[in-house]
C-alpha cells in the first residue's frame, strides 16, 4: 500500500469543529462574526490557484449534489440557492460531509453550554468547552475593541453568567472556587478538553501576579485595563492549575487567524514564560492553528523534552483558510515531522461551516502525502514509519490526548 493509499483510508478524528456554530452565536449574541465566511460561497475567480477551484468544486458536487462539472456565471446563482437551502438542515449535512471525507469523529466546542446543536450525532462528536469568560468576572463594558472584539466578549461571559444565576460566588476565594466547581461539573458532564479564545479580545501574555494585588482588583471591582489584566491573569494561572490536575488538556487560539488584532499579540511565544510555572508545567497545552504565520515558535515550544511544558499543535484552519493550501503548509508539516514531533501533532479543522470541514479533511491529507513522500524519499523515514506518522497525525494522537 501506498503512504497516499494509507492515509485516504485512515479514519480521521477531527479534535477541532464548529458545527452549527451559528446556534450558538445567534442564540445568545444575536449576530455570527464570521458570518461572511460561513455563509457564502467561496469565490472561483480565475486567479485562483487550481487544485483549490478543484477542490472547492469537488466539494459543491460531492456535499451539496451541485450537478455541473463546471461553476459558471449562469449557473452559479443555482449553487447558491442549493447550498442557502443547506443551511437549514446544517446538522445532516455536516454528518454527510463527515461520511464523505472519512471523518469517524469529532470534537465540538461548545460555546454557551457544554451542550450539542441540534441534530448533532452525540455518538461521533465529544464536547469541549469554551471558559476565557472565567476570567473576567467583572463589568465587561468597557473592554475596548472592535465590533469583532464585542462579538466575542459577549460570548465568552454566555456560561459563566448561566452558571451564576445558580451560585453567585461573592468573595474571592469563593470565585476560585467557583472556577474550580466549573471544571469538575465539565468532567461529570462529559467535556474532553476546554478552550480558550482570549486573542480575540486581549494579548497572550500572562504575567505572574500576587494574590493580594488580584484579589484587591477583584473586591474593588476594578476594570482599569492594566489592573483588570492583573486579575485574568490570576485567574487564568488558577484555571490552567485545576485543568492540569483534572487532566483535561486547554485549547488556545495562537497566531492571527481568524482575529483582527496586532500580530504580535497573538504569537504563542509571548505565552511561554507563563507555561514553565511549576502548577502550569504539567498541563496539556494545545497550540491551535499551528501558531501561524509563528510556525517555527510554535513547533520548538511543542518539540521540547524532558522538564518542559507540555505543548501540543493543532494545524486546523491552516488547512483551508491560507492561500494555496495545502501546498502552502507542506514544507511546515514536513519541517514539524523532521523535528521529531509526530507524537504532538492534532488534526483538526476548525470548520464553522460544511464544506469548510470537507475541504479541510481532505486538504490535510493532500498535504500529509505531498510531506512524506518527501520525507521518505530523502530518506528521513521508510514507508512503514511515514504510514505509521500519518495514523498518528490523523487520528490516534487525539484518541490518546482527549480519550475519546
Amino acid at each position: 500500500m501506498s503512504i497516499k493509499e494509507h492515509i485516504d483510508s485512515v479514519k480521521i478524528v477531527d479534535g477541532h469543529v464548529h458545527a452549527v456554530d451559528p446556534w450558538y452565536w445567534m442564540q445568545y449574541v444575536g449576530s455570527f462574526p464570521f458570518a461572511d465566511v460561513a455563509s457564502k460561497l467561496p469565490p472561483l475567480g480565475p486567479m485562483q490557484l487550481l487544485n483549490k477551484k478543484k477542490t472547492t468544486l469537488r466539494g459543491f458536487r460531492e456535499i451539496f449534489d451541485f450537478p455541473y462539472s463546471e461553476l459558471t456565471p449562469e449557473n452559479r446563482p443555482e449553487l447558491e440557492r442549493i447550498y442557502a437551502k443547506s443551511q437549514d438542515d446544517e446538522a445532516r449535512y455536516f454528518m454527510k460531509a463527515m461520511d464523505i471525507a472519512g471523518i469517524e469523529s469529532a470534537i465540538e466546542m461548545c460555546l454557551s453550554e457544554p451542550v450539542l446543536p441540534p441534530g448533532i450525532d452525540p455518538a461521533r462528536f465529544a464536547k469541549a468547552q469554551l471558559v476565557d469568560g472565567l476570567l473576567i468576572p467583572l463589568d465587561n463594558s468597557g473592554i475596548e475593541g472592535n465590533k469583532r472584539v464585542k462579538e466575542f466578549v459577549t460570548m465568552v461571559e454566555v456560561y459563566p453568567k448561566i452558571l451564576r444565576k445558580t451560585k453567585e460566588p461573592l468573595t474571592f476565594d469563593e470565585y476560585l472556587d467557583f472556577v474550580s466547581d466549573t471544571l469538575d461539573g465539565l468532567v461529570s458532564q462529559g467535556a474532553v478538553a476546554l478552550k480558550m479564545n482570549t486573542a480575540y479580545w486581549r494579548d497572550l501574555a500572562v504575567e505572574t501576579v500576587n494574590r493580594d494585588e488580584a484579589e484587591d482588583v477583584y473586591n474593588k471591582k476594578d476594570t482599569s485595563p492594566a489592573r483588570y489584566k492583573k486579575l485574568q491573569d490570576y485567574i487564568m494561572r488558577h484555571l490552567i492549575a485545576k485543568a492540569a490536575v483534572l487532566d483535561l488538556p486547554i485549547h488556545i487560539h495562537t497566531g492571527a487567524l481568524g482575529i483582527t488584532r496586532p500580530l504580535g499579540s497573538a504569537n504563542p511565544a509571548v505565552l511561554d514564560p507563563f507555561l514553565w510555572l511549576p502548577d502550569i508545567k504539567p498541563a496539556k497545552i494545545v497550540l491551535l492553528h499551528g501558531g501561524y504565520p509563528f510556525c517555527r515558535e510554535a513547533g520548538f515550544m511543542a518539540g521540547r523534552t524532558g522538564d518542559a511544558p507540555n505543548c501540543y499543535l493543532d494545524f486546523s484552519m491552516m488547512t483551508f483558510f491560507l492561500p494555496g493550501s495545502p501546498d502552502s503548509i507542506k514544507n511546515t508539516l514536513k519541517e514539524w515531522v523532521t523535528y521529531g514531533l509526530t507524537d504532538k501533532l492534532l488534526y483538526g479543522s476548525d470548520g464553522n461551516n460544511v464544506l469548510g470541514m470537507w475541504m479541510s479533511a481532505v486538504n490535510a491529507r493532500r498535504v500529509l502525502t505531498l510531506a512524506l513522500d518527501e520525507i521518505v524519499a530523502e530518506g528521513f523515514a521508510d514507508t512503514e514509519q511515514a504510514a505509521a506518522f500519518a495514523e498518528m497525525i490523523l487520528r490516534g494522537n487525539a484518541k490518546n490526548l482527549y480519550h475519546v
